[in-house]
């Protein structure tokens, strides 16, 4: 007659670090059997590792007794990224002037507005409010206050972690005024 085995419950861990939960806490099973005591009942599972990736990994269980009746389990262990993603947002405002007198407007130059940013896991989607992408480059700043809002969405399936900063760019003449 087959072990009869009260299974551990399905896990819903955080990521320690990096992407990985690491040494989960599985939980044991615990069996009867009719005719082997508890003790002589072997538990195998694979995989055998605890160490688990961002997302859903399946634990298959087996409790086999000393005359070969087995019985099998599955267990879902469930890895949740709950860390947000780190933009290095500046602190300071950045002051630009436009030098053509035919133009009202600064052009952005490369990244110069475009803050590092990392994750534990992966960046999935960096962009900004001014161009719905990751690049600013040419875009036109008109003069005043240019605030330009930078969000940072990670790959954690299900419900993604985001993050957003706001880098300040005011645009100044630096033209003399002409007095006719």
């Amino acid at each position: 007659q087959d072990p009869v085995v009260t299974w551990p419950s399905d896990v819903t861990v955080n990521v320690d670090s990096g992407c990985t939960a690491t040494n989960v806490d599985l939980g044991t099973p615990i069996a009867t059997d009719n005719c082997d005591a508890p003790a002589a009942i072997n538990y195998t599972k694979s995989p055998s590792s605890t160490d688990f990736e961002v997302g859903v990994t399946n634990v298959y269980w087996e409790a086999r007794d000393t005359r070969g009746n087995y019985v099998y389990h599955t267990q879902t262990v469930t890895v949740t990224d709950n860390i947000d993603p780190v933009i290095d947002c500046p602190a300071t405002t950045y002051y630009r002037e436009y030098r053509n007198i035919y133009t009202n407007y600064y052009s952005v130059i490369g990244s110069e507005f475009t803050p590092s940013v990392s994750d534990n896991c992966e960046i999935t989607s960096y962009t900004n409010d001014l161009t719905g992408s990751g690049y600013i480059n040419g875009f036109q700043l008109t003069l005043g206050n240019n605030p330009i809002t930078w969000t940072a969405v990670d790959g954690n399936p299900g419900t993604p972690n985001e993050t957003t900063c706001v880098v300040n760019v005011t645009v100044v003449d630096s033209f003399v005024p002409i007095i006719d």
